[in-house]
């Protein structure tokens, strides 16, 4: 096994953890005050600069030391306006939202995404843009990030 994936498994209780917390506490659209305060949270204790380009729309960067090709990652926050009834032990504490569409994964692993990738960010040729996007359930988020500059500053090569 190569030594990504062994960390990545390293990781799995982290991710599980994340994972349920943002199911536990999920937010709708661009209202996002205490998801966005979580995943800052999260990324500066990695050591990311962490910059909110639209309203909870949030960037950081990884590498940059090296020439390169910029690469943008991205893991969306909304949830669904849904109740949740599943009866888990880390079921929605927020009446009438739910994830129910894997958001809360994409985040929790965009989170370890990061943490390797801080790990490992003198190995980086170009940059990484690891992007969290709001409001992707009515579609306004990722226009938002656009329209804010996501793709650039750097440039967005893939």
């Amino acid at each position: 096994m190569n030594k990504y994936l062994e960390r990545a498994f390293e990781l799995k209780d982290e991710m599980v953890e994340n994972r349920r917390h943002f199911h536990m506490y999920p937010e709708l659209q661009n209202n996002l005050p205490e998801t966005v305060k979580y995943v800052r949270s999260q990324l500066e204790a990695m050591g990311y600069e962490v910059q909110e380009i639209c309203k909870c729309g949030l960037v950081a960067l990884a590498g940059g030391k090296k020439p390169g090709k910029c690469i943008l990652i991205r893991g969306d926050m909304d949830a669904l306006p849904m109740p949740e009834d599943t009866g888990l032990p880390f079921s929605s504490k927020n009446d009438g939202a739910m994830h129910a569409c894997g958001h809360d994964f994409h985040m929790s692993m965009l989170l370890a995404a990061a943490k390797m990738l801080k790990e490992h960010e003198d190995e980086i040729e170009g940059t990484v843009k690891i992007c969290f996007q709001p409001n992707e359930e009515t579609f306004g988020g990722a226009k938002d990030m656009i329209d804010a500059g996501v793709m650039e500053n750097p440039h967005v090569d893939v």
